[in-house]
């Protein structure tokens, strides 16, 4: 594949019929995503790397490493450390789970994240390989979420207005909440603005852009209709978000737009 950004990231569950009788047994079944290419140097096949780790551990994923915090009925404590019984907030129990799960599987794993930074149009390559360890009795399985792959730091965008309808009072102000799951990079997203509300006029006007520093997930854009007190009928704000890459510059959100009507915030 060829990112067009330089961050590279997806979302998983890991899941099995292992848990949790087999926690810290030898039958540690395990998988990898297994991610070589220029900038990446690690001990896998091709210089690769697995970046289907435990966040915050350091840790990959497996039966022994992320489990419910307990020795399981066929597990030994020589087989697990202090580190591989701490991350059960990373683990759903489904044993004696009381509500609908979609799977048979007797534990999974929460939605995980695998990320790795990569050079925007270069080539990599990415092996997703799963194991049974030991014996083939008790299955593994590895569910990815649609439509998650990829290297384009996606930002999403809500509209925070008075009102539970679309249509904003002259004099009420509109918050535009721009958020993103990818922060361990800087980025910045040019704004376009469009419509039949003249920016200036109608509404206060927006940034050519926003950026977010490395952590920040969120901001938040305050814009306000502007109370004039002309009867003009309703007029729109349509807002289109570009994000220019290292080969095109392509339009990442839908675009999204409200409209104005005359009502003034009190009246409404």
């Amino acid at each position: 594949f060829v990112p067009l950004g330089e961050t590279l990231v997806f979302n998983y569950v890991f899941a099995s019929e292992e848990y949790n009788e087999y926690v810290c047994s030898s039958f540690n079944d395990a998988f990898g995503f297994f991610l070589s290419g220029p900038g990446i140097s690690g001990s896998f096949e091709n210089n690769g790397i697995n970046i289907a780790q435990i966040p915050g551990a350091g840790l990959p994923v497996t039966i022994n490493n992320v489990n419910n915090g307990t020795i399981g009925t066929f597990g030994s404590v020589s087989n697990c450390s202090e580190a591989q019984l701490s991350n059960s907030e990373f683990f759903i129990d489904n044993e004696n789970n009381t509500e609908f799960s979609s799977t048979q599987y007797d534990g999974f794993t929460v939605s995980l994240e695998a990320i790795a930074q990569v050079q925007c149009g270069e080539t990599y390559h990415i092996k997703l390989t799963i194991s049974d360890v030991a014996d083939g009795a008790l299955d593994s399985g590895v569910f990815l979420e649609a439509g998650s792959f990829g290297a384009i730091p996606i930002v999403d965008v809500n509209i925070d207005i008075p009102f539970e309808d679309p249509i904003v009072g002259e004099g009420c102000s509109i918050n535009y909440v721009f958020t993103r799951e990818v922060t361990n990079i800087p980025e910045t997203v040019d704004l376009v603005i469009s419509g039949s509300a003249e920016e200036g006029v109608d509404f206060t006007p927006f940034p050519d852009s926003i950026h977010f520093d490395v952590g920040q997930n969120s901001l938040t854009l305050n814009i306000e209709a502007i109370l004039d007190g002309v009867d003009e009928g309703l007029e729109n704000i349509i807002l289109d978000m570009f994000f220019t890459t290292c080969i095109d510059t392509i339009l990442i959100t839908d675009t999204l737009f409200i409209e104005i009507g005359r009502a003034s915030c009190r009246e409404r």
